[in-house]
């Protein structure tokens, strides 16, 4: 098994990184635990102005999933098969975060941690957790390598989340909303598939916008994602979200997200809540 005092190389470092975008920095695990920094910006907000909460998926899949990754037995990758995160206050648009994690549970097969989102004021914004599997490594080139042939060096955030992951939104006829990825390649993880984290933000993104549809007061405090099959970032993937339950305290929607042959990659469920309740004491 590896140590978490082994010298490893973390994405976080590398300007260009799916991880370095979404914000993360001063990732270096302590004594048992995984530990970095979030500092949010205009590129997480949704269109009214808020947080996109999804837009922290990217965090808690890195930190949860790092306290795997870097105990997994040797020759073997760590992969996230399940990630869920409740968000229990509300958080700024400018707001820089702690997340930490710790290891439950780690096999040799795979593992099970647990983790928190703080913000500069001490309070828990967020909780997260995820299950991984251990995986036999193959040889692959560096996702930074593959990045740095796609996102300029001098590469500057857009304003709100949508633009900056360069999605597709649309309604249809039915009780459905689609949101579409066409160039996934921006995205990709080591193993040239749409990083997990941002998976779990399309799905986010897709259900927190059929909710407000009848329920605008209502904002995101539940996100799980399944990962079933890889997402290949070399064509579009899409994320179809559909309204299960929308009473005046809580929604609930359930989302599909598919690659572009139609096969189903991830299952998601989000619930969404008032934001005084929220923030209730």
């Amino acid at each position: 098994m590896l140590s978490p005092d082994d010298d490893f190389h973390c994405m976080v470092a590398e300007p260009r990184s799916v991880e370095a975008r979404f914000g993360l920095s001063n990732c270096r695990p302590r004594g048992g635990e995984s530990h970095c920094d979030i500092q949010l910006g205009k590129w997480a907000l949704q269109p009214n102005g808020e947080v996109q909460l999804g837009a922290l998926a990217i965090a808690a899949d890195h930190v949860v999933g790092e306290v795997s990754f870097i105990r997994r037995p040797l020759d073997t990758w760590s992969l996230t098969s399940e990630l869920s995160i409740d968000f229990v206050a509300p958080i700024a648009p400018d707001a820089r975060i702690h997340a930490w994690a710790t290891p439950t549970r780690i096999e040799r097969s795979g593992g099970f941690a647990q983790g928190q989102m703080i913000d500069e004021t001490g309070q828990v914004v967020a909780f997260c957790s995820t299950r991984t599997l251990q995986v036999p490594s193959t040889p692959i080139a560096p996702a930074a390598t593959r990045l740095a042939d796609i996102i300029p060096a001098n590469w500057i955030p857009a304003v709100g989340l949508e633009e900056h992951l360069e999605l597709d939104c649309a309604k249809s006829d039915s009780d459905e909303f689609v949101v579409r990825m066409s160039d996934p390649s921006r995205w990709q993880n080591d193993f040239g598939m749409l990083h997990g984290g941002v998976w779990a933000c399309l799905n986010e993104v897709a259900a927190s916008r059929i909710i407000a549809r009848v329920r605008p007061e209502l904002t995101t405090a539940g996100l799980r994602t399944a990962y079933l099959r890889p997402g290949m970032a070399d064509a579009p993937l899409t994320v179809t979200a559909r309204l299960r339950h929308a009473g005046s305290r809580l929604a609930v929607a359930e989302c599909t997200g598919r690659s572009e042959d139609g096969t189903i990659c991830t299952l998601s469920t989000v619930t969404a809540r008032r934001v005084a309740d929220l923030a209730a004491d």
